[in-house]
């Protein structure tokens, strides 16, 4: 049985916020649903769906070492007192933890995607 849908944003390249059908108008429900960049989907496009698990990127994880890395280098490069050095390292922590967190965007999102566009069945604009 094939699922409808209306692409209602673009989240990021390859990914589309979309509102599934529900008694063939788009329903309340909003997924997250990946497509491939030859279907060019945009905002309004009727899109038919397939079921797609979510996908744990454990690689994507690595990027979180980097605020511990930062911390570190904070401790052992600064110079002065304690404070001055636990300081250095929390604000280096937080800068590399900030910059994992928008790194990995697109893990974020394969982690909460629940359908793939197939094919774009409509183009919004066309009777």
């Amino acid at each position: 049985m094939a699922i409808f849908a209306t692409v209602t944003d673009i989240l990021t390249e390859g990914f589309a916020e979309v509102a599934v059908w529900e008694d063939g108008a788009p329903g309340k429900h909003r997924a997250i649903a990946e497509f491939d960049k030859k279907l060019k989907a945009r905002r309004g496009d009727e899109v038919e769906l397939k079921n797609a698990g979510p996908r744990d990127m454990r690689e994507a994880r690595l990027a979180y070492v980097l605020p511990l890395l930062l911390a570190v280098f904070g401790l052992l490069l600064s110079g002065g007192a304690w404070t001055e050095k636990l300081l250095n390292a929390a604000i280096l922590g937080f800068l590399g933890f900030i910059v994992a967190w928008l790194m990995n965007r697109r893990a974020r999102l394969l982690r909460r995607r629940e359908y793939t566009v197939s094919r774009v069945t409509k183009r919004r604009g066309e009777d």
